[in-house]
């Protein structure tokens, strides 16, 4: 039922030797903030009121109201640059481009929802190709400059997978013919063929981590038996001849995304939906296609729903979780040893009550967070809240109880937490909900109260909204009361307004940063503001 808020968990990068708390940071004094005592907040229980359309938030920022904001339901925003954003209107089917510090609207988009990108950017950032009615582009991106195009029918820009290291892009024809396109100025050139899927789509060519090869669905079939299978292909960058592996992908409903990924130069994974609300992934050795490990979900039974899997940075160790009919798994798992550890095992099936957060830079631990899924867990007083794993050691730590959220600041020294103080699951019910700043170490440096009564219901339709900047040091959040904040990750607290309107189940408050976090959109499918966060003081 988190789906929507934990989706924006960020996987960054954080740092440990071990499970032993780590010092707590010293919080130097900013002139960004002025701090209020959180005191001043008393939020009640959440409102159930029915909205008042006519009623207008009380700013304590600067902002604009957009005038020409009339959309049936809106799905999510895009910015196209620093002062300018488009949305999406599920209901006419249109695109709407509206001006950040104006909030005048732009002549509307006359794209699809379902047209590509129109570029492509490499992970350099240094190249980008751009898709044209007539050619597709090869550019340098800081000048613009021309490298190279063509004239091939490719699908479109969705489909362009960039090497690692940036020296080259693959690109799969309309005919199945797999391309690489480098960035020295040649022409791309054929390096292998692929399988094209239903409805005449090409599949994806993936990179290995090395950037040499790359991997590519093919189709076989085994008259004998009437049957038809798919497996991949690995085609190499320097145009050796490619590979055609014997591996049989399991059946399902679809492959995800459109190939077989690496997750090592040795191991790929292939990626299944399995009916409704069921999915699974399976990890394979790429030559050979070993099976070696993988996991099972219902995420149609699991009112919680974020990542699943995480790979370390030195791509030593995966962890996952997995249900099963009887029973929910946590798993970490050796890739150089090819063996499994068992970290949690709840007999809970189908309910998926770990979140995985992320991994320390040194690899030596990763983060999850373990919810209160049902009364068996709360009874047994099971730890709960975010979770460090010392994979040195084989052991955990309660860093944060009774979290629901965790996020990192850019400097990996304080922690954004959204926690309960007590759980009642018969009434699926939290009490006491907060946001908090907390240290590495697992200490509060700061928390501001949300709602003292909350129900699981208000999470599921996202009715407490909150979104992190994208420089990592910022988060805004909504409390019960219909108070927007903005809370700092040194702890500080301001507010930027009061008197929001109730969130309905199909019109809720949401938000979203301007790339370079000048501009902050508040909206809602009757209304929307932009708010000026370089006023903050």
């Amino acid at each position: 039922m988190f789906k929507r808020i934990l989706s924006s968990l960020l996987l960054s990068l954080a740092t440990c030797t071990s499970v032993t708390p780590l010092p707590v940071p010293t919080l130097q004094p900013t002139s960004t903030f002025t701090p209020q005592p959180t005191s001043t907040l008393q939020p009640t229980v959440m409102p159930s009121a029915t909205p008042n359309k006519g009623a207008s938030p009380n700013w304590l920022l600067p902002m604009v109201g957009l005038q020409d904001w009339h959309m049936g339901f809106v799905s999510g925003a895009e910015w196209a640059n620093n002062s300018t954003f488009n949305v999406f209107d599920q209901k006419d089917g249109r695109f709407y481009s509206f001006d950040a510090s104006s909030g005048k609207s732009l002549p509307v988009l006359t794209r699809t929802p379902y047209r590509a990108p129109v570029e492509s950017l490499s992970p350099s950032k240094a190249y980008k190709i751009t898709c044209a009615p007539t050619a597709y582009k090869m550019q340098h991106v800081a000048d613009g400059k021309l490298i190279s195009e063509s004239t091939i029918d490719f699908p479109d820009c969705q489909y362009v997978e960039w090497a690692p290291n940036s020296s080259a892009a693959s690109l799969v024809a309309s005919d199945g013919k797999v391309y690489v396109w480098r960035v020295d100025g040649s022409a791309p050139f054929i390096v292998g063929t692929g399988w094209v899927g239903a409805g005449d789509v090409a599949t994806r060519a993936f990179w290995s981590p090395d950037s040499s090869k790359m991997t590519v669905l093919r189709k076989f079939e085994e008259p004998e038996f009437k049957a038809m299978y798919v497996s991949y292909n690995i085609v190499y960058a320097d145009g050796r001849p490619m590979f055609q592996t014997n591996v049989k992908l399991e059946a399902g409903n679809g492959w995800w995304p459109y190939g077989v990924p690496w997750i090592t130069n040795d191991i790929v994974s292939n990626s299944r939906q399995c009916g409704a609300g069921c999915y699974y992934n399976r990890y394979y050795d790429v030559v050979t296609g070993a099976f070696i490990t993988g996991y099972t979900g219902f995420t149609l039974y699991s009112p919680y729903s974020g990542a699943i899997e995480d790979l370390s940075p030195d791509k030593r160790w995966l962890v996952f979780y997995t249900d099963g009919i009887t029973k929910s798994t946590l798993v970490l798992y050796d890739l150089k040893t090819r063996k499994n550890y068992f970290i949690v095992n709840d007999s809970h099936p189908f309910s998926s009550p770990y979140q995985i957060v992320r991994w320390s830079s040194l690899s030596c631990c990763f983060f999850y967070i373990r919810y209160p899924f049902d009364v068996q867990i709360t009874q047994a007083k099971e730890p709960v809240g975010l979770i460090s794993f010392d994979v040195t050691q084989m052991s955990p730590w309660v860093m944060i109880p009774n979290a629901l959220v965790a996020q990192w600041n850019v400097q990996d020294d304080s922690v954004f937490a959204i926690t309960f103080g007590t759980a009642d699951m018969k009434l699926e019910t939290f009490h006491n909900v907060e946001a908090a700043i907390y240290s590495t170490d697992g200490k509060k440096i700061s928390s501001l109260p949300l709602a003292s009564e909350m129900q699981y219901e208000y999470l599921a339709t996202f009715r407490m909204p909150f979104a992190q900047s994208n420089a990592k040091n910022n988060w805004v959040v909504r409390d019960g009361a219909n108070g927007l904040w903005l809370i700092n990750d040194k702890g500080q607290i301001k507010q930027i307004a009061s008197g929001l309107p109730v969130d309905e189940s199909l019109n809720t408050t949401q938000f979203s940063w301007s790339p370079d976090d000048r501009y902050l959109l508040v909206y809602r499918n009757d209304r929307a503001w932009v708010v000026d966060m370089k006023a903050v003081k």
